[in-house]
């Protein structure tokens, strides 16, 4: 319960997102980053453009422990403005423009960004403050080609270390008031490890599939902590597509463009996954993925012996905002009923009483989270 359940440590390099993100660009500058509508970046393209958005958010005081918005619409241009973010130094905070009005007001004023990256088409819809740059009206000199190369130390205000925060992700506020959760690089790069480093997660699937890179389909609202699976796929030196809202909400939109553009990763909920099943996603070779993997919510163990009886790897990811979207990890192949599986790399978990003692195998208690990848903690409440 104590020692054998959480002998997971793992002496993993200590590096920044960025860091990650630009040894890829220099592994693969000419493969597809990202696929969204008919917008194709490669990463080179990709990293050229989050470069010049990254020094005019230098210009403007970003740097870390900086919060800065993103108030924009699923698209390539969102990813170039996440990249930008961290490579100034700063922590990203995703605020969805179809949240509703008292929401956007609220983490805005709560978190105090410096900055609010948006376009023009959503600036009517921010307060007042804080200020804003429109991604869509940047002007032209910002692409001579030195502004395009990578940020040195003396381009920003300060360098970004990995105990400096990545991103801030509001709660639902399901329990309560929302609060934004920030999580620190050294977080958010174990979890790269973890799932893409020798012996990771998708260790098997990716040595088996040889040279060739996955398509990887981004369906969770870039608001939640989800999105980061597919996004770290991105960093590892996958083809990232970002769903566009009206195919990833209609089951049978979805599993049409899985098998048009043959995508070998999908990452979901359990409830979506089931109905994206019912439309037909392994109903053969063509619009069944390699990988599955949901969370978010239980499943259920029909759904479960589906994906047991399948062609696929599939994977049960367990984990609260609070710790750095991932966990537990399960193997569907592993096990023959649902469970949330085994800790992480370098994280510990413990099922604990009212009194915080451990209880027994098969007994009832309430889920405890420690290790590197558990957040921070709550943005502007130290207690």
């Amino acid at each position: 319960l104590l020692v054998e359940w959480n002998d997971t440590t793992v002496d993993y390099p200590h590096a920044t997102l960025p860091a990650l993100f630009e040894a890829q660009v220099d592994r693969t500058p000419h493969a597809i980053a990202v696929v969204c509508d008919d917008t194709q970046l490669t990463y080179q393209e990709l990293n050229t453009r989050a470069n010049r958005l990254a020094r005019r958010l230098a210009d403007r005081g970003v740097r870390p422990e900086s919060v800065v918005a993103l108030f924009l619409d699923r698209s390539a241009d969102y990813i170039v403005a996440l990249m930008a973010v961290l490579k100034a130094g700063g922590a990203y905070l995703p605020v969805d423009p179809n949240s509703p009005a008292d929401r956007v007001t609220y983490i805005l004023g709560d978190a105090q960004p410096t900055l609010v990256i948006t376009s023009a088409g959503h600036e009517s819809a921010l307060p007042q403050k804080p200020e804003r740059i429109l991604l869509d009206a940047l002007p032209g000199s910002e692409a001579e080609e030195r502004a395009g190369r990578d940020l040195a130390a003396s381009d920003r205000n300060l360098e970004a270390l990995p105990q400096h925060p990545a991103y801030v992700i509001y709660t639902s506020g399901s329990t309560g008031t929302p609060k934004g959760v920030l999580v620190e690089h050294a977080s958010l790069t174990s979890l790269y490890h973890n799932h893409f480093g020798p012996g990771g997660l998708y260790a098997t699937e990716i040595e088996a599939a040889g040279e060739q890179r996955f398509k990887v389909g981004m369906t969770a609202p870039l608001s939640f902590d989800a999105s980061w699976d597919p996004l770290l796929w991105m960093v590892a030196g996958h083809e990232l597509h970002v769903i566009d809202d009206l195919t990833r909400q209609d089951a049978h939109l979805l599993v049409s463009y899985a098998a048009a553009n043959r995508l070998d990763v999908i990452d979901t909920t359990p409830s979506h996954l089931e109905q994206l099943v019912d439309s037909g996603l392994m109903r053969d070779n063509r619009s069944c993925p390699r990988i599955v993997s949901f969370g978010g919510e239980a499943i259920g163990n029909g759904l479960w012996q589906q994906l047991r009886a399948a062609e696929l790897s599939a994977f049960n990811l367990y984990g609260p905002t609070e710790c750095t979207v991932d966990a537990l990890i399960a193997p569907v192949a592993a096990h023959a009923k649902p469970v949330l599986g085994k800790p992480l790399s370098n994280t510990e978990v413990f099922v604990l009483d009212a009194a915080l003692r451990p209880v027994p195998v098969g007994v009832a208690g309430e889920l405890y989270v420690a290790g590197v990848q558990l957040a921070r903690g709550y943005l502007g409440r130290a207690g």
